[in-house]
């Protein structure tokens, strides 16, 4: 992730602006003063501050991805890759895998993408470091099972250098903990000959217009994101989807 400060004041902001260097982005500005006068404007404009996030900029050059996990009731934790920013929900371009993920279901996520090229060397720009990506893929993948508490997670954008993937914005929804497991008591078995009657009836009973010859189409929603970046009613579409 950007290298990041957090600052109870907005003197304090503007000495971890100067601790940061360079080109400063505060948490609720943005802009090309000091960050102690971004600061000193945000709180002139009567918004109450617990407290300001002071965060290095990225340099630009860089592809905007969108990485976030969603916890399924029925599933479990589900990893998407998207062309992220803030046209992500015009681009409507990602990729969903279900948890555990290996490292080819990564490679399998970002180079299916339709905007993949510009990953990959679009007219004879620099290629960008796949495999930061990837990597990122797999921890926020290993997160989401290890913290079930995690509703979702959403890191937009992304920004994939040639150098590597540097996390520039993030969102985490906790909730309590929920489990994908059965219950633990499982109703009573029926007898062999019994389900085998059930079986066979529940089959015969199936129109043949709906015998499964014709492999399922998905077509996944991107998830929303805070801040400029979030559109009403795309958390829900990813869960529907789903």
């Amino acid at each position: 992730m950007a290298a990041w400060r957090l600052a109870a004041t907005p003197e304090d902001a503007g000495a971890a602006g100067a601790e940061l260097g360079g080109r400063v982005a505060l948490k609720r500005g943005r802009g090309q003063g000091s960050s102690v006068e971004m600061a000193a404007r945000i709180a002139a404009q009567g918004t109450k501050v617990e407290e300001f996030f002071a965060q290095g900029m990225v340099p630009s050059g860089g592809v905007e991805m969108l990485v976030g996990v969603v916890h399924d009731m029925l599933v479990g934790p589900v990893v998407a890759c998207a062309a992220g920013g803030t046209a992500v929900e015009v681009m409507q371009d990602v990729k969903v895998r279900i948890t555990p993920l290996t490292d080819s279901d990564t490679h399998v996520a970002d180079t299916s993408l339709r905007t993949f090229p510009l990953l990959d060397g679009f007219r004879a720009a620099p290629k960008r470091y796949m495999a930061g990506l990837e990597e990122l893929l797999l921890r926020v993948a290993a997160m989401g099972e290890q913290h079930p508490e995690i509703a979702e997670m959403d890191a937009n954008p992304v920004i994939v250098r040639p150098e590597g993937a540097v996390i520039v914005d993030a969102r985490i929804r906790i909730e309590a903990a929920r489990s994908n497991a059965p219950p633990a008591t499982e109703p009573a078995s029926s007898p062999p000959e019994t389900q085998a009657a059930s079986l066979e009836a529940a089959c015969a009973a199936v129109p043949a217009s709906n015998a499964i010859d014709q492999p399922a189409t998905v077509h996944p929603a991107t998830p929303a994101v805070d801040g400029p970046n979030e559109s009403p009613g795309a958390r829900a579409r990813l869960h529907d989807e789903l």
